[in-house]
């Protein structure tokens, strides 16, 4: 029986302790609904993503599925789904969260045995029944025998390195941990248990040594020859159950041999999505710890679902935006040779030409079209269940980052002309089409800390906007104010359990 579950890349005792601790939480969850089930280590998941995620596989008996999906999210798990086919009917997913570690756990619950990536590169194994005779306790968790953990594992491995024959991944070779797995489970068995269970349901497969043939490709340096051999054999012998025919299976995989691994449709990305897709804004001046928040937020959620960053501080630029930008770079330089501070100066000054006033103001414009056209775009993603990341989001409390500013530069000493108006109009208009997210995270740092943090810059526009983020009084608004004077990593844990509540 095998006793170890965790994956091995767990690395030290510590997150050991920590999975334990989520699969339990979730194993209970399936004992206490009365649903019968197995698990064993992750094998070829399909997710990339960061190096450290946790990946768990449990299969699941058919005839209790109906209660099964309730029972989890009572339990505090969220549901997840995989590429754009959210009914398979063969897996669900779900995420779970351990709140002393910050970290997520994966849990992908089959109701067939299958291999590999579902819908894509699959075997699909009818053993069930076998699985479930053989299943034991090894005090905490159900677990599958010692035999068929090792056959699941080692076809899982030959076809997930064997089934890839784009440039781009051609020195792909086992790592160490997972030959190491192979080695410790291989000295584990009992040879002739595996035989057996082998013939129930592939005979063929037992007379030609199949297993033997993979265990010999895994632990040989892997070449374009002996992947094509190998995935000829799974083939043969395994891969007829999956749905794909075998002349678009062949022309996927050279396709990927021709391009270098684009995807066989362009646009359709295989990656798991939330349930109920979200937005997140974390607003915050320079020196508050912004980036680096958001880029520790991608790394731990992006290897679980598709997750996507909008900068709606800096949105994409239009071809009206980049021309009227490109001209007002020129007439800076303009402003430099002939000593002038038309296009240097502000919208307010009097001694800046009228054209060149609107022309400023047209900027602001389309500036704010710019960030209702980002805005849109990560809307619709968050509405198809991608995790959006926005990087500065537009607020009515902050007048000196993002939000309008037309109506409070321009101080015309009568009242601004019907061009003037309309230019600012429009300007309300697109912000006002940007509704708030489902989660605004607010980081507030000292501006003499801001200052300190980034001493290498221009205080002259840092102080005022740290100062203003300081100075507003969040209290009735949706944000989530977080004290970013914290170290990084208190201010990351507090981040990853604002998200998760959220989830």
């Amino acid at each position: 029986m095998q006793q170890a579950i965790i994956p091995e890349h767990s690395g030290n005792t510590d997150r050991k302790q920590y999975s334990e601790q989520t699969l339990l939480q979730f194993t209970k969850a399936l004992d206490a609904a009365g649903i019968e089930y197995c698990c064993w280590s992750s094998m070829d998941y399909p997710f990339h993503g960061t190096k450290n995620t946790n990946f768990f596989d449990v299969l699941i008996k058919s005839a209790d599925r109906s209660d099964l999906h309730e029972c989890i999210l009572n339990a505090g798990f969220k549901e997840i789904h995989f590429g754009n086919n959210k009914t398979t009917g063969r897996t669900l997913n779900y995420l779970g969260f351990n709140s002393d570690n910050g970290e997520l756990f994966s849990f992908r619950l089959l109701f067939r045995l299958i291999v590999g990536v579902v819908a894509a590169k699959e075997i699909f194994i009818p053993i069930e029944n076998l699985v479930f005779e053989s299943t034991e306790s090894n005090g905490h968790v159900k677990t599958c025998s010692a035999e068929i953990e090792f056959i699941l594992f080692v076809f899982s491995q030959a076809l997930k390195y064997s089934s890839d024959l784009s440039v781009s991944r051609a020195k792909l070779q086992p790592s160490e941990q997972e030959l190491k797995r192979i080695e410790r489970l291989e000295a584990q068995v009992n040879t002739d248990v595996v035989d057996s269970i082998i013939r129930q349901f592939s005979p063929s497969a037992a007379n030609e040594e199949l297993l033997n043939h993979c265990l010999a490709f895994l632990k040989s340096e892997v070449s374009a020859q002996s992947r094509i051999q190998t995935y000829a054999l799974l083939r043969k012998h395994l891969l007829h159950s999956n749905d794909h025919s075998s002349w678009l299976t062949h022309a996927r995989m050279l396709w990927q041999q021709v391009t270098g691994g684009l995807p066989w449709v362009p646009g359709k990305t295989k990656q798991h999505t939330l349930a109920r897709g979200m937005m997140v804004a974390i607003v915050g001046s320079d020196g508050a710890g912004k980036s680096t928040a958001i880029t520790n937020l991608y790394e731990w959620i992006s290897g679980y679902c598709r997750t996507v960053c909008v900068h709606l501080g800096k949105p994409p630029h239009s071809i009206a935006t980049f021309f009227v930008h490109t001209f007002i770079r020129a007439g800076r330089l303009f402003d430099r040779m002939f000593h002038k501070q038309w296009f240097t100066g502000r919208i307010a000054d009097t001694n800046v030409p009228l054209i060149v006033r609107y022309l400023l103001l047209v900027r602001l414009v389309l500036t704010a079209r710019d960030r209702q056209k980002a805005y849109l775009g990560a809307r619709k993603l968050a509405d198809s269940g991608v995790f959006v990341i926005c990087d500065r989001f537009p607020l009515s409390q902050l007048k000196l980052m993002d939000g309008p500013r037309a109506e409070q530069l321009i101080k015309f000493e009568k009242q601004p002309g019907k061009i003037a108006e309309i230019l600012i109009n429009m300007e309300k208009k697109y912000y006002t089409g940007i509704q708030l997210p489902e989660l605004l995270i607010v980081l507030r740092v000292d501006p003499e800390v801001a200052v300190q943090r980034r001493s290498d810059e221009n205080i002259v526009l840092i102080r005022p906007r740290a100062q203003e983020v300081w100075d507003t009084d969040w209290r009735g608004t949706s944000a989530h104010v977080v004290d970013a004077n914290q170290m990084i990593a208190e201010i990351n844990s507090q981040l990853k359990a604002l998200v998760w509540a959220a989830l």
